[in-house]
């Protein structure tokens, strides 16, 4: 998840003006607002002669920005950093040729940014208009602007607030298309709401097998699979395309466990929607243990899968009311492996134990209820049935004496107890 910083209480500084001329070579221009300081000169030529002094600062940032990767509290960074953008100020204020120095423009504004990555915000306004002076001096030069566009795009990501300016830094950017710019667009439209522009840019990506993104890791291609497999699913409405070809993949391919969990619950969930009378149980299971290894995941999508097959059991039962007691005994094994981390996973729990009319309904109080009494109008639904079917067995229960306890030595006791529940669903019907 990228990082993102507090927000800085100056006011953005430039205005970006973005013209992407096609796929290539095409211009790409910024143009600096009014409250930019040290902005280029009207008269005199860009210089892209990178100093020993701005190329030495350069390669400091770049290392501490590495180390942040594993050292984000680093105490010398600040410091380095500091020592670094000074070098590169002191290149931009020599006489005549300074404010032309592009690359001492890209030395400030990579310094000011990782400045924002440790703690000092207030140099965001630098870092904006240093990239699009470079933006500017880097002139017809294509990878020279898209060096820029990058550093700005990741800039406005990491500032937060700033979507808009961060999908058109990424789209200038991608106009020499990787798969990290394409990535970072479709990130950046999803978080603006545009759902088929980011469907379509996780497509360049994650299409053909990757053709278009040859050089990915495979973590990153599991990692832009399952951003675009969520997309869709959270999305089916507007987009209307079903993500289960990529939970596929995700399935096979993802070396995770838990991820394997999420797919293949996915993949249940959809053809169950599709077709409610057809519960897929195997690939239930495998959501619950997807690598066939007998040690079940703990996630919540084997919970979740532990819910369906309940479900899946309880209408079994309902179908079937005279055989129903081995069906609802499902039902109360799955909810117990769902647990109660789910409004819904109690509430089958519940009607699991009126349905089985166990040792609780024999108590003399209720505290071993699975239905106990809650805010919501399905807790109150589920309690009056509780109540109303203690009641029942309250009744009867003179006539169908008690199981002898197995426990206790008494013979046939399982057999009693199943005998006695479906007197209880028979007398009570």
């Amino acid at each position: 998840m990228t990082k993102r910083f507090p927000r800085a209480r100056l006011g953005l500084a430039g205005i970006l003006i973005v013209a992407v001329h096609g796929l290539g070579a095409g211009a790409v221009s910024a143009q600096m607002g009014p409250s930019c300081q040290n902005p280029i000169p009207k008269k005199g030529n860009p210089v892209w002669v990178e100093s020993a002094k701005v190329s030495a600062a350069r390669a400091s940032l770049k290392r501490v920005n590495d180390s942040l990767a594993t050292n984000p509290s680093n105490p010398l960074a600040q410091d380095a950093v500091i020592r670094s953008k000074g070098d590169c100020e002191a290149d931009l204020a020599v006489k005549n040729v300074g404010l032309f120095n592009g690359p001492a423009r890209m030395c400030i504004a990579e310094a000011a940014t990782l400045l924002g990555r440790l703690g000092d915000s207030s140099g965001y306004d630098v870092a904006v208009c240093s990239y699009q002076a470079a933006i500017q001096l880097a002139g017809n030069d294509p990878a020279k602007q898209v060096n820029a566009w990058d550093g700005l795009s990741d800039l406005y990501t990491r500032w937060g607030n700033h979507a808009g300016d961060a999908e058109r830094a990424f789209a200038a950017a991608n106009t020499s298309p990787t798969w990290q710019r394409t990535l970072g667009l479709a990130r950046v439209q999803k978080d603006m709401g545009k759902i088929s522009e980011a469907d379509r840019n996780y497509d360049w990506i994650t299409g053909d097998d990757f053709k278009n993104a040859a050089s990915m890791s495979s973590n990153d291609r599991i990692s832009a699979l399952r951003e675009q497999a969520r997309l869709r699913r959270d999305n089916y409405a507007s987009l209307n395309r079903d993500p289960k070809g990529l939970w596929g993949r995700i399935a096979k391919d993802d070396p995770s466990p838990t991820n394997k969990a999420e797919a293949y619950f996915e993949i249940g969930r959809l053809s169950f929607e599709a077709d409610p009378n057809n519960l897929d149980e195997a690939t239930f299971n495998l959501a619950i243990d997807p690598l066939n290894s007998g040690r079940p995941v703990d996630s919540p999508h084997a919970a979740k899968a532990n819910y369906y097959l309940g479900v899946g059991a309880a209408r079994k039962a309902v179908a079937s009311p005279a055989a129903s007691t081995p069906s609802w005994t499902r039902v109360a094994q799955y909810s117990d492996k769902a647990g109660q981390g789910d409004l819904r996973y109690r509430q089958i729990a519940c009607l699991a134990d009126v349905a089985l009319g166990g040792k609780s309904f024999e108590a003399a109080d209720d505290s071993g209820s699975k239905c106990p009494d809650g805010p919501t109008a399905e807790d109150k639904l589920l309690r009056g049935v509780y109540l109303l079917r203690r009641a029942q067995i309250s009744q009867v229960s003179s006539a169908y004496p008690p199981c002898i306890d197995v426990a206790k030595g008494g013979a046939n006791g399982n057999a009693c107890q199943t005998a006695r529940n479906q007197a209880y669903i028979s007398n009570t019907k």
